[in-house]
Formats: structure tokens, C-alpha cells, sequence
């Protein structure tokens, strides 16, 4: 068989060798069915391409079932700690009171209930505490585990006006409250003023 082509047929199709003695696999022509090595080697291919898309697929089913038991132990963890008692506020201190009382300090600020340090508002329970009227200035902090300290700033009355009622006077000249029934400061009063 040397020195010409010669034809022989296998299982995967009709195959041709060449003087060279290499295979070389005829193409179809057309009307005529494709090796079966042609569709056996598309069927490995796509296998290959769903097993690609099949690996994607099951690393980002992985990521997302990672990631949701992440978020369920955050979460978990969080409502652990904002409800354990381990950090229930047991101990407050405040500073500078003279003429508010304690019993509206906590009050105000909502630390006449239990509270859990963490989820305690210092900005809210600050800027509620400003609304009250004696009220100059406050500081709320919190010291871990279980603190809260309130430093306060009280106005200073150094005066009442007359204004169509008695209003206190601070030491800015600042009218912060009007006298309620009641109260008798030992202070000078100081009258021929209208309110504008």
C-alpha cells in the first residue's frame, strides 16, 4: 500500500491515508450525514459547556447560601446583644441639676425604663433634654457596659422682665422662662418693656 492512497472504514467514519502514512478524515459532501467523531465531539463540547455553566452555577448558589447564613448570624447576634441584660443601662449619673429635678431628667430622655446601652439614642435623649426650659446645655455619653452619665448646664436667672408676664432673664440678657405659679425667685424685677 505504499506509494498511493489507499481507503479503509472504521467506526468513526470513512478515513483516507495519505504517502505520508497520516490519517486524514475525509469531509462530508453534501446530502451526506456527518461523522459520527464530528457529533461525538459536539456532544463532549457542550457537555463541557454546561459543566462550565453548571460549576458557575453551584459556586454562586454556594456564595448565596454563604452569604444569607452571614446575615442570620448578624442578625441573631444583634438581637442577642440588644436585648441582653448583660448591657441593660443600670446606672445613671447626672451632673449640674439645681433647679430641674432628676425624676423629669430621666423622664425626658426615656432612662426612667429599662434600656439597652447600644440601642440608646444620646443625640435624641440631647436634644430632648434641651427642650426643657432651665435647660442651657447637655452632654449625654454612655461608659460601657452598663452607664449613661448626663452633665447638664442650667440657665442662670439674674433677672425677671416684665413683658406682659414675669419671664426669667439669663445672664445673656436672654429670656428662657416664663414664672409659673408658684415659684417666688428673690430676684429684681425689671419692667417698661413690650415683647418686640
Amino acid at each position: 500500500m505504499m506509494g498511493r492512497e489507499s481507503r479503509g472504514r472504521s467506526g468513526r467514519g470513512e478515513l483516507r491515508y495519505a504517502r505520508s502514512g497520516k490519517v486524514q478524515r475525509r469531509k462530508p459532501k453534501n446530502g451526506e450525514a456527518a461523522a459520527p467523531g464530528l457529533a461525538r465531539r459536539l456532544v463532549k463540547r457542550s457537555f463541557k459547556l454546561a459543566g462550565r455553566g453548571l460549576k458557575y452555577t453551584i459556586t454562586g448558589l454556594l456564595t448565596a447560601v454563604v452569604m444569607v447564613a452571614v446575615s442570620a448570624l448578624l442578625v441573631a447576634g444583634y438581637l442577642y446583644v440588644s436585648n441582653s441584660d448583660y448591657f441593660a443601662v443600670k446606672k445613671i449619673t447626672i451632673y449640674g441639676l439645681n433647679q430641674i429635678s432628676r425624676e423629669e431628667v430621666l423622664a425626658v430622655t426615656g432612662l426612667n425604663q429599662p434600656v439597652n446601652i447600644l440601642t440608646f439614642n444620646l443625640k435624641d435623649a440631647e436634644s430632648r433634654l434641651s427642650a426643657l426650659p432651665w435647660m442651657a446645655e447637655a452632654k449625654v455619653s454612655r461608659k460601657m457596659p452598663d452607664m449613661v452619665s448626663i452633665e447638664v448646664r442650667e440657665h442662670t436667672p439674674k433677672l425677671l422682665v416684665s413683658l406682659g408676664r414675669l419671664y426669667y432673664l439669663n445672664e445673656e440678657g436672654v429670656p428662657f422662662k416664663d414664672l409659673t405659679p408658684g415659684e417666688r425667685p428673690d430676684l429684681p424685677v425689671v419692667t417698661g418693656f413690650v415683647e418686640d
